[in-house]
C-alpha cells in the first residue's frame, strides 16, 4: 500500500481532543504506522488567533491521492471546520504532506506540500517520525536549521499506536505535588526501562524539578544521581530537597527520593545565580546529518524489538540515531536525540533534557563495545551513578548530539564520559555514567 504523511493542526476549542479524533479517523483509512509528538506553535494567520497544536501521522492506505483528500476534508467537516478565511483559525486542519514519493499537481492538491520546508511546525514532527524522508530536492530534515528561529514547544511524547494515546512528556510525567517541605510524584508507565524500573534520567529530572521549586531564581549548574535501589513503575516517590549550602551566587542541595519511607536514591544538585560565558569548549564533531542516520528501532528491527516496557516507552520516546554505525568513520559512539523539552523556558527542564543522552548512550556504547549491537543478544547494564554539568542552558536546540568515550571497561563494569552539543554546534554539557555489566545476557526472541 502507498505510504502517506499527513500534517494535523488545531487552534480552536479542545485542540488535543480534535487531534486525537483526527488520528483515530486517519487510522480508519488504512494502517496507522506512527504519529509524532504534539507541538505548540504560533499561528501563521491574523494576530487574534490562539496558538496551534500540530502533529504528523504516517500511515499506509489503498486510497488514491484525490480520494484521500476527499476523506480528509470529510474528517475536517466532521470536526466543525469552516473554510471562510485563508490561514484563519480552525478546529482541524489536515494536509497531505507526502504521498508515496509521488509528485502530484492537481486542482486543490500539490504533493509534496510546497510549504514543508518553510514551516517548523511541519518539519519538526516530520523529522520525529521520518528523519530520512525526502523529495526530489533533498531530505526534509536537513531544512530544520533554516527555520530554527520559528517558535515551537514540544507538548507530549509520541503517540502509542497500540494504546491509542499520546505518551506523557517528561514535563507532565515529573510534575510535583507539594506537601509541606517535601514533594510527591507517581511513576508513569512511559518512563520505565526494560527491567520495569524508572529511567535514571527520569529520576534526575524529579530531583532537578524539586530544586527548581526551592532555588529562588538560580539555575542548575550540575547534578549527580546515585542509585540505592531501583524505583519500580507505579511507585509513589517522596522527594525531599535539603539546601546544605547557599549564598547569593550559588547553592548546593541534597535531594532524597524515598518510596514507602525507604531511601531509593539520592541526588546532589548545585545551582548558580547566572551562567558564565564559555571561553573553552570542545569542538563539535563532524557527523553525518540527521537525514542519513539509522534510527535505533530500525537497527534492531531485523532482530525483533526489545522486550519489556521499552517496547512502548523508551524506544519511541528516545529515538537514538547512530551516525558512526552509518559511515563507520570512528570508534566513538555518537547519536542524535530529540530535545524532549523543546521550547521550555524552565532551565531545570532544559537540564533534564540534556540528562537523557547522558543516561541512555552508555548502554548503547557498552553494547557496541561488547560486539552485541545489532545482534539478538543484549545485556542490561544497571547504572550506579551518573552526572551532568551544564555550562550552557541558554541554548534551546531542536536536537542534541551526544558523543561517548569509554574511560574504562572491565568484565564487570563500564565508565564513560558523554559530551552534548546543540544542533547548531553550541556546547551544552559534559556528563559521566558508571554502569555494571552483569554476566546475564538475554536473547531477543525471533518474531519471524
Amino acid at each position: 500500500m502507498p505510504h502517506v504523511y499527513v500534517g494535523i493542526g488545531s487552534n480552536l476549542s479542545d485542540r488535543t481532543g480534535f487531534l486525537g479524533q483526527a488520528v483515530k479517523s486517519i487510522a480508519s483509512l488504512g494502517v496507522l504506522r506512527a504519529v509524532s509528538p504534539i507541538y505548540e506553535t504560533a499561528p501563521i494567520g491574523g494576530p487574534d488567533q490562539g496558538p496551534y497544536l500540530n502533529a504528523v501521522a504516517g500511515f499506509d492506505t489503498d486510497l488514491g491521492p484525490l480520494d484521500l483528500l476527499d476523506r480528509l476534508l470529510e474528517i475536517e467537516r466532521a470536526a466543525g471546520r469552516v473554510r471562510d478565511e485563508k490561514w484563519g483559525p480552525r478546529t482541524l486542519d489536515l494536509d497531505i504532506l507526502w504521498y508515496d514519493g509521488r509528485n502530484i499537481d492537481e486542482v486543490g492538491l500539490t504533493v509534496p506540500h510546497p510549504q514543508i520546508r518553510n514551516r517548523r511546525f511541519v518539519l519538526a514532527p516530520l523529522a520525529d517520525v521520518a528523519p530520512r524522508l525526502e523529495d526530489d530536492i533533498a531530505p526534509f530534515a536537513d531544512s530544520l536549521g533554516a527555520v530554527a528561529d520559528q517558535s515551537i514547544r514540544r507538548m507530549t511524547g509520541p503517540y502509542d499506536v497500540d494504546g491509542e494515546r499520546w505518551m506523557l512528556s517528561i514535563e507532565a510525567a515529573t510534575e510535583l505535588t507539594r506537601d509541606g517541605d517535601v514533594f510527591h510524584v507517581k511513576t508513569p508507565p512511559d518512563w520505565s526501562n526494560t527491567s520495569g524500573d524508572m529511567f535514571g534520567a527520569f529520576l534526575s529530572t524529579v530531583a532537578l524539578r524539586a530544586v527548581g521549586e526551592e532555588s529562588h531564581g538560580q539555575q542548575p549548574s550540575s547534578v549527580t544521581y546515585q542509585f540505592v535501589h531501583g524505583i519500580p513503575l507505579g511507585a509513589e516517590i517522596e522527594v525531599s530537597p535539603v539546601r546544605v549550602r547557599g549564598t547569593g551566587r550559588s547553592a548546593d542541595y541534597v535531594v532524597s527520593l524515598l518510596v514507602a519511607g525507604s531511601v531509593m536514591g539520592r541526588a546532589s544538585v548545585s545551582t548558580v545565580a547566572s551562567a558564565g560565558r564559555i571561553t573553552i569548549a570542545p569542538d563539535v564533531p563532524t557527523v553525518v546529518p540527521l537525514s542519513q542516520c539509522t534510527p535505533v528501532d530500525e537497527l534492531f528491527a531485523p532482530f525483533g524489538r526489545l522486550v519489556g516496557a521499552s517496547a512502548v516507552s523508551w524506544r519511541p520516546l528516545e529515538r537514538w540515531d547512530i551516525p558512526d554505525l552509518v559511515d563507520g568513520s570512528s570508534d566513538l559512539f555518537r547519536a542524535w536525540s530529540p530535545n524532549l523539552t523543546l521550547g521550555a523556558d524552565d532551565l531545570f527542564l532544559r537540564a533534564s533534557a540534556i540528562m537523557m543522552p547522558i543516561d541512555a548512550l552508555i548502554w548503547t556504547t557498552a553494547m557496541h563495545r561488547l560486539g552485541l549491537l545489532g545482534t539478538r543478544e543484549i545485556v542490561v547494564t544497571p547504572t550506579l551513578d551518573f552526572s551532568g554539568r551544564f555550562p550552557n542552558l541558554m541554548t534551546d536546540p531542536g536536537w542534541h548530539l551526544g558523543e561517548v568515550t569509554i574511560d574504562h571497561m572491565t568484565d564487570r563494569s563500564v565508565a564513560g564520559t558523554i559530551r552534548v552539543w546543540a544542533d547548531d554546534g553550541a556546547y551544552l554539557s559534559v556528563g559521566t555514567s558508571y554502569n555494571l555489566i552483569p554476566d546475564t545476557r538475554y536473547q531477543i526472541p525471533d518474531n519471524n
